[in-house]
């Protein structure tokens, strides 16, 4: 999640300094992956931070625009909602908002907004050992990344028809998707598990 500056001003009525506002409204965007439907969700929302004026009437409209062009959006109150599918449309999202607002201090609306934000997506594989079976699943802990590979996504759990537990199998390999945000967090959601023997992990 990346929340950006987009409106921060002062205005004074015609009484002088004791009047004074403060007008510092935000968007910021988020995106996150439904690994059952292959969809990237995305959000624009508003962060009204202002004081001492009324405001009313947002209407803000966001957009996601993944790296092979593709694109979508929407127009929300001081939301908005939009999805992609990401069939295998890796690499840096596009995503931003703008939006107005009426405002009590100018008798009027302005316009605020976000300058483009990207999240990197992108597609994992980790190999696990020392399974941890119980009467529906196995559980992996340890990484079984072979040569200097090494494991970006962790936390096996595997479950499926390559899958008997609690008799678990050696070893897994389990597939994940990646979404890097702005701020340097990122989330790993697992997409398939097999078992396998240990490899290379990237």
């Amino acid at each position: 999640m990346m929340r950006v500056l987009s409106a921060l001003f002062f205005w004074c009525g015609l009484a002088g300094s004791a009047l004074c506002q403060t007008m510092n409204i935000s968007v910021y965007t988020d995106a996150s992956y439904n690994t059952s439907n292959d969809i990237v969700y995305g959000t624009s929302s508003t962060d009204d931070q202002s004081s001492g004026c009324y405001h009313t009437q947002y209407s803000l409209s966001g957009y996601m625009l993944s790296p092979s062009g593709r694109y979508a959006s929407d127009m929300g109150g001081s939301s908005a909602w939009y999805q992609l599918g990401l069939e295998d449309d890796f690499g840096d999202w596009e995503f931003g908002g703008s939006g107005s607002v009426y405002c009590s201090c100018i008798y009027g609306s302005f316009g605020y907004g976000t300058p483009a934000q990207y999240k990197t997506i992108s597609n994992h594989v980790t190999y696990y050992e020392d399974p941890v079976g119980t009467q529906t699943a196995c559980f992996y802990g340890t990484t079984a990344c072979i040569g200097f590979s090494t494991a970006v996504c962790t936390g096996g759990l595997a479950v499926g028809p390559d899958f008997n537990p609690p008799q678990c199998p050696p070893y897994a390999r389990i597939a994940y998707i990646r979404i890097r945000k702005d701020n340097g967090e990122a989330t790993c959601y697992a997409v398939g598990a097999q078992s396998s023997s240990p490899g290379v992990c990237y």
